[in-house]
């Protein structure tokens, strides 16, 4: 969540490495689904 939230400020201030950042997300919600599956089962 602290990174997801980090990222979005980022990304208001327009960061030259955003398609870098926007892989951070995207990286950071797969491990998120990992652990709720992780959990569930």
């Amino acid at each position: 969540m602290r990174i997801l939230i980090r990222v979005e400020k980022d990304i208001e201030q327009r960061d030259k490495n955003w398609k870098f950042v926007r892989r951070e997300v995207i990286i950071t919600l797969e491990d998120l689904t990992r652990e709720m599956k992780r959990k569930n089962s």
